[in-house]
């Protein structure tokens, strides 16, 4: 039964142009959070990844552009388990650019503490320890502002990096080199 309503719902959905409430959760346009639902209701109808995981991720992407991110959500809306629709997928809808600037930005805090609390000379020594590789960033969770606020109150007699910080930045996955 609950297969036939998830049908009927996505059935619907296309048959009413795909409309839907606008999540209040989520990063970017209300159109990108709009693709950001699709996509998650997508991969827990087809068993893809758990809602909460999915939600824990997407909800973390800037879209590129408002009317890529209208057109996925339709079709994430009446697609197959399949194959994710042409077009639609994580690099092809999302911004790094936000999420590349937040990465530097966490190093750089992560960086100012540890010179405030005497580990690091210099931010500069810092970040040279460190190398992130922001470039592979993809989307930051919605943790991440909280972490941020955690960092600063790091205390500096056991400078432990906050829990919450351990995954706040979404990277894609780096592909072995092919033979």
């Amino acid at each position: 039964m609950r297969e036939l309503c998830g049908a009927f719902v996505v059935v619907a959905l296309v048959a009413c142009g795909g409309s839907r409430e606008t999540p209040t959760e989520g990063r970017g346009s209300a159109a990108c959070r709009i693709w950001q639902d699709s996509v998650c209701d997508w991969a827990d109808r087809c068993e893809a990844l758990t809602r909460e995981a999915c939600d824990e991720q997407f909800q973390g992407v800037t879209c590129r552009s408002d009317d890529a991110a209208k057109e996925c959500s339709r079709q994430f809306d009446g697609a197959s388990c399949q194959v994710v629709p042409p077009r639609c997928g994580l690099d092809a809808i999302a911004d790094p650019a936000p999420a590349a600037k937040a990465c530097a930005a966490l190093t750089s805090s992560v960086c100012e503490r540890s010179v405030t609390c005497g580990y690091s000379e210099t931010e500069e020594d810092c970040l040279k320890r460190e190398s992130v590789d922001c470039s592979r960033s993809i989307a930051f969770k919605l943790d991440y502002e909280t972490c941020l606020d955690e960092i600063d109150t790091v205390k500096c007699d056991v400078f432990v990096i906050p829990e919450i910080c351990a995954s706040v930045i979404i990277a894609r996955q780096q592909m072995p080199p092919q033979p």
